[in-house]
């Protein structure tokens, strides 16, 4: 196989990649619809440039939120900690009190969510013991 093969068989390679990050994007997105209660009532999913701008800003710190003194942001943007590739590329837009009180339907997803205040500054950690952390 000469070089130009090579190159074009990479290039195809990655597009294929791309297209089935997409799928894999189509499909999360179709599943979370189904499974979280009421989701277009309360929830949307975040535009592309706004998971990038949120990805740039997740940071983390250990003080402690307790879930009573848990502020009423909205918009907040969920965002998943842990999956696949493809779960990491989608972020939904809602309330911090509806994801909280949700939170067991967003688990399902990812044991470790990220919210993130509209002013991406400030952020809800929940880790898989349930607690959550300001961070």
């Amino acid at each position: 196989m000469n070089e130009l093969q090579k190159q074009q068989l990479c290039e195809r390679l990655k597009e294929q990649k791309i297209r089935n990050l997409q799928k894999e994007i189509i499909c999360l997105k179709n599943q979370i619809q189904q499974e979280i209660p009421d989701f277009h009532q309360k929830y949307c999913f975040a535009e592309p440039e706004e998971i990038k701008i949120l990805s740039e800003h997740i940071r983390f710190s250990d003080k402690k939120l307790p879930v009573a003194d848990a502020p009423d942001w909205n918009p907040a943007f969920l965002c998943f900690l842990y999956g696949s590739e493809a779960l990491f590329q989608i972020a939904v837009k809602g309330s911090l009190q509806n994801f909280l009180h949700d939170y067991e339907d967003w688990e399902v997803f990812s044991p470790c969510l990220l919210i993130m205040h509209e002013n991406l500054h400030e952020a809800v950690y929940i880790d898989d013991s349930h607690r959550l952390w300001h961070v």
